[in-house]
């Protein structure tokens, strides 16, 4: 394991999200319809879980988590939940904005 993560690359998952909400919301903007618009937010929330995570969690979860002790890796959890709560209201609201139109 390269980096501690079996080579998976740092903002891997969250760049495929971006481009994926991007496609979304294309796709909404392009033709009206109400699916997109719904997968938009599906997966703008999936972004918003996983950025945090990425921000947050990749160091505790080094190694599989066998150089944190058990005080870091809750201390990481909870500032995991509390920017993923953030984070889903910042990405909600403005994909929620930017499609409204």
């Amino acid at each position: 394991m390269p980096n501690g993560h079996g080579g998976t690359p740092r903002f891997g998952a969250p760049l495929a999200l971006a481009l994926a909400t991007g496609g979304l919301v294309w796709w909404r903007l392009a033709t009206g319809a109400a699916l997109p618009f719904m997968l938009a937010l599906v997966v703008g929330a999936w972004l918003a879980q996983s950025l945090a995570w990425h921000l947050t969690m990749w160091r505790a979860m080094e190694y599989g988590g066998a150089y944190t002790s058990a005080e870091e890796f809750k201390k990481a959890n909870r500032r995991c939940i509390a920017v993923t709560a953030v984070m889903g209201v910042v990405i909600l609201g403005g994909l929620y904005w930017l499609m409204s139109r």
